[in-house]
């Protein structure tokens, strides 16, 4: 290795944020073999395709490596979620295999929480019916000597007295 191959490539290690070296070990490469600085360049450029390839193909965690990962209050909070999940997809797939004869009960269990909501949407199987709890009473039928909810009705002495005459006779 020449002078000016050695100095580019110490040059090339000090500026190379993978290589590991600094400004200050410039005297220190100035020091080592040509055969130490060529095995410098080489693990410098392994590093940088390691890092390279990292960023292009992040490691996705599995469900499993984030549970164990996770904290305890996130734990129990998918877990109660996964619960819900599980028991209202049990709900509809019972549902829909009542209400339809196109898709066999495993086909419902396989397909996912949301399409069956879909279904059951379109088959009108999970309508609920509208529910007036809490609303309470007018006052009106509440107070039943209110005079001005439920005035007298004004045939009753009339009535009275055409039945007194009829008595009478």
């Amino acid at each position: 290795m020449t002078r000016e191959q050695k100095d580019e490539a110490i040059r090339t290690l000090v500026a190379c944020k993978h290589s590991g070296f600094t400004p200050d070990d410039a005297a220190m490469l100035e020091q080592a073999t040509d055969t130490r600085i060529e095995s410098f360049l080489v693990a410098a450029e392994a590093r940088k395709a390691e890092v390279e390839k990292a960023k292009a193909d992040p490691k996705v965690l599995t469900e499993e490596e984030f549970m164990k990962i996770a904290p305890p209050s996130l734990k129990a909070l998918i877990a109660k979620q996964q619960k819900q999940d599980t028991d209202r997809k049990a709900e509809l797939v019972a549902a829909l295999k009542i209400a339809q004869d196109e898709f066999a009960e495993a086909e419902l269990a396989s397909l996912p929480l949301e399409s069956l909501e879909r279904m059951a949407r379109v088959a009108k199987i999970d309508e609920k019916p509208a529910s007036y709890e809490g609303r309470g009473v007018p006052r009106a039928l509440a107070q039943k000597d209110d005079v001005y909810a439920h005035p007298p009705d004004p045939y009753v002495e009339g009535l009275k007295r055409l039945s007194a005459e009829q008595k009478a006779n």
